[in-house]
């Protein structure tokens, strides 16, 4: 028993340590503010949230086997710090994806596959998701910085990109008018 009770606090200090890494990977995020890289911060995003995932399950486990020695359950509050850390960070990173994936598809893509109504609605979708992203780095600067965070930087940026597509969609929805045909042309 006293084995197990040693191996059990073991298990539990590597896992609260590794949890720890966790948090100071998901504040890492606030450093992040470069709009080229986002492919590789979104692949961060992911796999930190597989991380985050599979250690949810571990300490389901852990605490199975405290319950098992009669101990009380451990509590690790980084399980729901490390998500609400990422939130924002996600949002930005997983828009500016979306936008420069769908921006590239709808300006060099076949006009004849393009509805500018859909066109039109997701980017008035991206660009409501980007403004709530930067309310947010807003909220979370601190008063006294008279210096954007990196993040905001890569909000505003995107919303000038989103702004710039949104002067074309009048061309792209006379463009790409059902109503077209050959004859016009």
């Amino acid at each position: 028993r006293r084995h197990a009770e040693d191996e059990l606090m073991a298990k539990r200090d590597a896992f609260t340590d590794e949890l720890d890494e966790f948090v100071t990977q998901a504040e890492a995020f606030a450093t992040y503010g470069e709009l080229d890289r986002m492919a590789e911060n979104v692949q961060k995003l992911s796999d930190l949230e597989a991380k985050m995932a599979d250690a949810r399950t571990r300490a389901e486990a852990l605490s199975s086997e405290e319950e098992l020695l009669g101990f009380p359950r451990s509590q690790f509050p980084q399980l729901e710090e490390v998500p609400k850390t990422l939130a924002p960070y996600k949002a930005l990173w997983s828009t500016a994806q979306e936008f420069s994936k769908n921006s590239y598809q709808w300006l060099n893509g076949p006009m004849t596959a393009i509805d500018p109504e859909v066109v039109e609605g997701e980017a008035k979708a991206l660009w409501k998701a980007n403004f709530k992203t930067i309310k947010t780095f807003n909220e979370m600067a601190p008063d006294d910085a008279s210096d954007q965070t990196p993040p905001l930087k890569v909000a505003e940026a995107l919303k000038l990109k989103i702004d710039e597509f949104q002067e074309k969609l009048p061309l792209i929805s006379a463009m790409c008018n059902k109503g077209l045909r050959e004859r016009h042309w």
